[in-house]
């Protein structure tokens, strides 16, 4: 019997380390995504409980591995120059990123000129 997997409980935990500003302890997580499905399942259900999404931090570490990707909450987005409290976060550091904000549809992926519409 194949086991259906429950993305509410994760969520929940991850919902209130976002809030309360503190790390989940590991032997507070008894059921881990067992592929990217799900850990996006997760995270949708992290967002639907935060608030709106504003953006996304992505990454590829290396060609031979899919592309990753982690919603950021609208609420943590602010135009620079930035400014935080302390006690808004866990962590206090700084991360330097390249940001880009897209104002348009981009175009479709199986279009012939599709680099260079993209480029436009």
């Amino acid at each position: 019997m194949t086991e259906t997997f429950d993305a509410e409980p994760l969520a929940n935990l991850f919902v209130a380390a976002h809030r309360d500003h503190k790390p989940v302890p590991a032997d507070r997580i008894s059921v881990e995504p067992k592929s990217v499905e799900e850990a996006y399942t997760v995270q949708a259900r992290v967002m639907e409980k935060v608030g709106p999404t504003g953006g996304f931090k992505t990454g590829r570490p290396d060609i031979l591995v899919a592309s990753i990707m982690a919603p950021i909450p609208a609420s943590n987005i602010r135009p620079s120059p930035a400014r935080y409290e302390a006690d808004e976060m866990r962590l206090v550091g700084v991360e330097i990123e390249i940001a880009f904000r897209i104002d348009g549809s981009l175009p479709e992926t199986g279009q012939a000129d599709y680099e260079e519409r993209l480029r436009q």
